[in-house]
């Protein structure tokens, strides 16, 4: 047997120097106040063993290097050690750490060294030192980590080997690391995008022989290899890399089905439908793996994604013919997949589905909540209460905030706020503790129901009762409902306050969508330098702004009329590469029409043409608004042709009620009328704002004709009109005197809008009119309602009861108009002609004098005779006491009466006359 001796220096360090010398390293000299002591130390065919002391003396000194951070001399240090069984894992750990921040000229040569070093001296590898060393090589770059991954490789491998083969040294396992090392390298060369190479290295290292008890861990190493390539070859579409992974290397991997179908999905999920059914073949027909039910539904689910609902119920068929029983997620998956079908969702097939299921199974909670999520996406309500309430009946199923959360968003959608609201109260009696998803639901449903004021509600009790911290979607939620609703900019400034007040905490963090609600928020209240201040914010935030940001923040300069500093915001945009889109743009002519600046406009759409971008709609439709603000509606009209031209850029609603609102204000009915029918033959359907628009035309000129087509119209296309638009109809006819025509559009439409005190005064004086009032009674009685509450304007009343008081009256109106009277007379209003209700038929007469003091005693005198004797006593007291008021009365009355009778009069005299005729009388009256 061979021995091997070798001398080993280290200082024994005097007492009183307080100096510690450093014998190896590279600019040690000559030691002061020290003892060279020499140790022989001997080594049989295994690591030394130093001697305790000898050993912590060596790991002081380490430590002390290893402060120093002097790379290559803590290397040369380890270097004079026959092993390094002395040398703490940690310490190791800190020298690789080390080096990996070394300069990547030098970190090549120094990570070598270090291998070779700790692989020579045979010391006792773990996981973290191999992990790191590996780590190491992915700083130095793909073309010399490549041959320097190689060289680790073998160099750990045969410090391993010698380990194995060598008896004394069996007992540190450190065959075990073989697995390690392969994963090790082959995801390095991966991470660089080296997908032969790894294959390459792979297929060298499976013709290894390993032993039995490393057999398993070196298989799952090599399948999550081949999975790891797999997915890159998908990724990459090799196709024909990906059979040879498959057919060589997998074969002998002996993988399972779970290997199988996370391959699938992965394939899916990349829109790589063609591997996907690939890899499904070669587990079927090749690895002879049958597909289990997970595989089924990974298929059915995934082809539903990919838009291919033909195939997904081709495997269910298949499925149902084969001995694989379907499970709840196969049904949830194929209801899901009814209500993602982008040609509507079959709702009658989703409860098909169901009750099918239920033929084999108990139903759970789970697939309940899946179609009742698809009766909401379907927007059938009341199958959704139908379906809870079947769920409330079934004692299997327990409710929970998914099921309340789902029909509370629906209540929403359909604007049923009451019913939301509802909802909410049961889930938290019955125990069900609501989420942030509930209470975002509930406020997305106040925001749709324009009910801020409940919304703050909800939000407060979130935050204070529930401890719920508001989340992105919440403040946006906030948000949109203060910039779509009739909200004040004070709401607005209170959410700003909330949001500065939460972020505080630290517990919330806005993000770019966020940023951008606000923004546009800002900019619709005109609170436009604060909104420049939140976009300051974000960026201080890191919050990088997108092209929607830069495009909300160019709409506000133009809303300011600062057309330089939208077009300094496109320029920002451009030197930061952010992507400018056809929105972008859009905003950019926008704001260029908005400032009469429709050149520079026109040269941002030449610019895109130049530059080869498409020009869309949406920016045609700015053109032809700008010129239509210009009065330029011939040129607009050439745009339009041109836009018809194209498919990609052909008229939309929004481009006809542009160019018809220009040809309105022009006053060019006809051609306005020709463009209305053009757009009646197209497949867009018109809408509120174009029956506005020609209806506010045709009232102007006072065509009734038209009016009355227009309105044909609308009912025929079913578009309800506002209540601005229907009085303004009603007041056309009012005053074209086609009160008939009046009564019959206020009835077809009265129920359908809410109606101010304007358009109730405006229906009752088209009914008077036409003396049809009594036709007119519920009004009346609101009109009664009305003025008891006070809630009304007393010239518009005034005007509405006198034009009642000459109308015909039956008894029912009669009864109905004197109470209204009486209550125009304690407001001190001037009614006239006052003798209408002063008739023996009105069952209100002693009513009429017991409230007021103002009737007139001669019309009273008048109908004495015809009233019965205890009427008669009671009306000749009251002429006793008020005969000198009827002196007064009687002026009031008529020149009430005069004033009516001139104001018709002078309304026939002007039917007759010819415009300019009006024209002039009119302006003689103003002057």
């Amino acid at each position: 047997m061979k021995f091997r001796a070798y001398k080993l220096k280290y200082q024994l360090h005097s007492g009183n120097s307080g100096k510690t010398n450093e014998p190896w390293s590279a600019n040690t000299g000559c030691s002061q106040q020290s003892e060279d002591v020499e140790i022989s130390c001997f080594l049989l065919s295994k690591p030394t063993t130093l001697s305790s002391s000898m050993a912590q003396t060596c790991q002081l000194k380490l430590d002390h290097y290893l402060n120093s951070q002097i790379v290559p001399d803590i290397l040369s240090f380890l270097d004079e050690f026959e092993d390094l069984d002395w040398v703490r894992p940690q310490q190791l750990i800190h020298l690789v750490e080390m080096i990996a921040k070394q300069h990547r000229d030098s970190l090549k040569q120094r990570i070598l060294g270090l291998v070779g070093i700790i692989t020579s001296k045979r010391y006792v590898l773990s996981r973290q030192i191999i992990k790191l060393i590996f780590s190491c090589c992915g700083r130095i770059g793909q073309n010399d980590g490549v041959f320097v991954l190689s060289q680790i490789d073998h160099q750990l491998e045969d410090s391993i080997t010698l380990f194995e083969t060598t008896s004394s040294l069996q007992m540190y396992h450190q065959s075990q690391f073989l697995p390690l090392i392969l994963y090790s390298h082959s995801h390095q060369l991966l991470h660089w995008g080296l997908i032969n190479e790894c294959w390459e290295l792979l297929r060298t290292k499976l013709k290894v022989i390993v032993s039995q008890e490393l057999r398993d861990e070196w298989e799952k190493t090599a399948q999550k290899i081949c999975d790891l390539l797999l997915r890159h070859m998908i990724e990459g579409n090799q196709s024909e890399l990906l059979e040879q992974v498959l057919n060589e290397g997998v074969s002998q991997l002996h993988p399972t089905d779970i290997f199988f179908n996370k391959l699938i999905d992965y394939a899916f999920k990349n829109k790589n439908v063609r591997f996907a059914e690939l890899i499904f073949n070669y587990m079927r027909d090749k690895a002879q793996i049958q597909p289990t039910i997970v595989t089924i539904n990974t298929l059915i689910d995934q082809y539903f994604k990919n838009n291919m609902k033909d195939k997904a119920w081709k495997v269910f068929e298949t499925l149902k013919q084969s001995q694989i029983k379907p499970d709840n997620f196969t049904y949830t998956t194929l209801i899901n997949g009814l209500k993602n079908n982008r040609d509507g969702l079959d709702l009658r097939l989703a409860f098909q589905l169901f009750e099918e299921y239920k033929q084999f199974n108990n139903p759970d909670q789970i697939i309940y909540n899946c179609l009742l999520d698809a009766c909401i996406n379907a927007g059938d309500l009341s199958k959704a209460f139908l379906l809870l309430q079947e769920m409330k009946n079934t004692k299997s199923i327990q409710l929970d905030e998914i099921t309340y959360n789902t029909l509370i968003k629906g209540c929403g959608r359909k604007k049923k706020l009451n019913e939301a609201i509802q909802l909410f109260e049961e889930m938290k009696s019955l125990g069900i503790k609501p989420n942030r998803i509930s209470f975002n639901s509930l406020l997305d449903s106040c925001v749709k129901c324009n009910r801020m004021n409940i919304a703050w509600r909800y939000f407060e009790e979130m935050r204070k009762q529930y401890g719920i911290f508001p989340d992105n979607f919440t403040y946006s939620i906030l948000v949109n409902g203060i910039k779509t609703n009739h909200s004040n900019r004070d709401e607005l400034l209170r959410a700003i306050t909330l949001l500065e007040q939460i972020q505080e905490t630290g517990q919330f963090k806005p993000d770019e969508i966020l940023y951008n609600s606000l923004i546009d928020a800002c900019v619709k209240f005109n609170e436009i330098q604060k909104a420049l201040q939140l976009f300051k914010e974000m960026k201080q935030k890191q919050i990088e702004p997108s092209s929607v940001t830069y495009g909300i923040l160019i709409k506000a300069y133009g809303k300011m009329n600062d057309l330089n500093g939208a077009f300094s915001t496109f320029q920002e945009m451009k030197n930061k590469n952010v992507q400018i889109n056809d929105v972008t743009y859009g905003c950019l002519v926008d704001a260029c029409v908005r400032n009469d600046r429709l050149d520079r406009g026109l040269w941002i759409i030449e610019e895109m043409k130049r530059d080869k971008i498409q020009v869309n709609t949406v920016l045609y439709t700015t053109i032809i608004k700008g010129f239509c603000k210009l009065n330029q509606t011939d040129e607009a009209m050439k745009y339009f042709t041109m836009m018809k031209q194209d498919s990609k850029t052909y008229p939309n609603l929004i481009t006809y009620n542009s160019l018809l609102d220009g040809l309105v204000k022009n006053n060019q009915m006809n051609e306005a009328d020709r463009l209305f029918h053009e757009l009646l033959k197209t497949s867009i359907k018109p809408d509120l704002i174009t029956f506005s628009t020609l209806l506010k035309g045709y009232c102007k000129k006072g065509n009734m004709k038209k009016v009355n087509e227009a309105v044909s119209e609308m009912i025929r296309s079913q578009t309800m009109p506002d209540e601005s638009l229907l009085q303004l109809i009603i007041d056309c006819c009012l005053h074209q005197q086609h009160y008939d025509v009046g009564v019959q559009i206020y009835d077809q439409f009265c129920h359908h809008i809410p109606q101010s005190t304007q358009l109730l005064t405006q229906a009752l004086r088209l009914h008077a009119l036409d003396n049809e009032l009594r036709q007119a009674l519920p009004l009346l009685d609101r009109l009664l309602s009305l003025m008891q509450d006070r809630n009304l304007q007393t010239q518009q009343i005034e005007q509405c009861i006198n034009q009642c008081l000459n109308s015909k009256l039956d008894e029912q109106s009669l009864s109905v108009l004197s109470r209204i009277v009486c209550v125009a007379l304690d407001m001190d209003m001037n009614i006239y002609p006052l003798e209408a209700l002063i008739i023996p038929e009105n069952s209100e007469l002693l009513e009429l004098l017991n409230r007021s003091n103002r009737w007139p005693c001669n019309q009273l005198q008048k109908i004495l005779p015809e009233l019965d004797f205890e009427t008669q006593q009671i009306c000749k007291a009251y002429i006793k006491k008020n005969i000198k008021n009827d002196m007064k009365e009687p002026l009031n009355e008529q020149f009430g009466k005069v004033f009516m009778n001139c104001t018709n009069n002078e309304n026939k005299e002007n039917m007759k006359k010819p415009r300019n005729e009006m024209y002039k009388s009119n302006k003689r009256k103003a002057n």
